[in-house]
């Protein structure tokens, strides 16, 4: 009987060996299917609203997503950890590509706000700009920076 046992053990392993050994082909990564950019946005303090401005060529997307963080002034945002924006208004561009712009109306004066565009495609397929940080004063005055 464990003759029996041995050599059937043997046989059923030689036969997974035999049908998982070949050759492998190496692993291909799927190239995104849209290409497109983002460039050179920018939130500017305006009668008391944000304008974000920025510029996209390549494919056109469905639609443009404003992610945004808000905070007060007085709230501690750590630097070093990752950023947490929320999806906050979706525009549906009526041109390919070129200059594009949205104003964020609800705004608190003494807050910051930390904003990004992504471009989005039928396929869910996301391009994203950098993140911009705005602070807004109890005054119009500006501070922009890049995160």
């Amino acid at each position: 009987m464990s003759k029996v046992c041995f050599f059937l053990f043997w046989t059923i392993a030689s036969v997974c060996f035999l049908l998982a050994c070949g050759v492998k082909t190496p692993i291909v990564i799927p190239q995104p299917k849209y290409k497109g950019k983002i460039s050179d946005l920018q939130a500017k303090l305006e009668n008391g609203e944000i304008k974000l401005s920025w510029e996209y060529h390549g494919d056109k997307p469905e639609s443009f997503v404003i992610l945004r963080k808000e905070a007060a002034s007085d709230e501690n945002v750590c630097s070093s950890c990752p950023l947490h924006l929320e999806k906050y208004a979706t525009l549906i561009p009526e041109k390919t590509e070129g200059k594009f712009s949205w104003k964020d109306k609800f705004i608190k004066l003494g807050y910051r706000y930390w904003y990004q565009v992504c471009a989005v495609f039928t396929t869910g397929q996301q391009i994203c700009s950098k993140i911009i940080f705005i602070s807004c004063p109890t005054t119009q005055q500006k501070n922009i920076s890049t995160y």
